[in-house]
């Protein structure tokens, strides 16, 4: 992993933090938020030695991205919790502190048990489906009601039809393939950078760890012991700070071909 890559990653989320925590009305999430500001300094400290050790030339002043400042700027005038899925996209951690609070999800009583309340039942082949659907029996209806309506033979409105089944369906199999092509590419690079930094200060991402479980309303000193715990196990960890860190299921980050195929069920339902 590109050590200036990774530095400009933790500066970055180290300014949205502070951003967050200024936007944030609940003052227990806002603290968190602080805290993982400080977390995300300190780790970008560490990359910046490795960057320069490597002989790359690091900027004095960073400067987030423009989408950075642009998610920022919408957290502040409409809340943080209705921002969720842009900050994850960003790699914003601790956003498990708000799906606890909103679901009722009990803390964790031993180490086999952190992490589990976020598994996924993966409904995203059955989101595709519905969606097209309503999308092929929508547009081919309307299609063979227009060649109908021109008073077109059986024939051709039975071409029509089918010409229209497949074209949608093709359509709708390619969208939703690069759609979630794209993001599993996504998730998929922000457990890498995940797991290149549990190698490089796994310590720092227990303490990151240990922060979220504090903000949800575990004891301190039980959050740390549990956080440290983990890290031992490298596997274990990186699949638990997916899960809480990045809200992200690593079992489940959603399957191309899967949502590619699903769309086209729609179609022996067409008119």
């Amino acid at each position: 992993m590109d050590p200036g890559n990774s530095w400009r990653e933790e500066k970055q989320s180290a300014w949205l933090y502070r951003a967050l925590a200024g936007a944030e009305p609940d003052a227990r999430i806002a603290a968190l938020f602080r805290a993982l500001a400080e977390a995300a300094e300190a780790q970008a400290l560490t990359w910046a030695a490795s960057a320069r050790e490597a002989g790359e030339t690091l900027p004095e002043v960073f400067v987030p991205e423009r989408r950075a400042r642009l998610v920022a700027g919408l957290a502040r005038r409409l809340g943080p919790r209705r921002m969720k899925p842009a900050l994850a996209a960003l790699k914003v951690r601790g956003l498990s502190a708000y799906t606890a609070a909103l679901s009722g999800h009990l803390l964790p009583t031993d180490l086999a048990q952190v992490g589990l309340s976020h598994r996924s039942v993966g409904g995203g082949n059955l989101r595709a489906a519905i969606f097209g659907v309503n999308d092929g029996l929508v547009s081919n209806a309307s299609l063979i009601l227009g060649v109908v309506g021109a008073s077109a033979s059986t024939g051709t409105v039975l071409a029509t039809g089918i010409a229209g089944l497949l074209a949608g369906a093709l359509s709708m199999a390619a969208g939703e393939y690069v759609s979630v092509r794209s993001q599993r590419e996504l998730f998929e690079y922000q457990i890498g950078l995940e797991s290149d930094e549990l190698k490089k200060y796994p310590e720092a991402e227990a303490e990151e760890l240990a922060l979220i479980y504090i903000a949800r309303g575990m004891p301190g000193d039980q959050a740390r012991t549990f956080a440290h715990q983990l890290v031992k196990n490298p596997a274990q960890a990186l699949d638990v700070l997916a899960r809480e860190e990045l809200g992200l299921n690593p079992d489940d980050l959603g399957s191309p071909v899967g949502a590619a195929v699903f769309p086209s069920a729609p179609s022996p339902w067409a008119p």
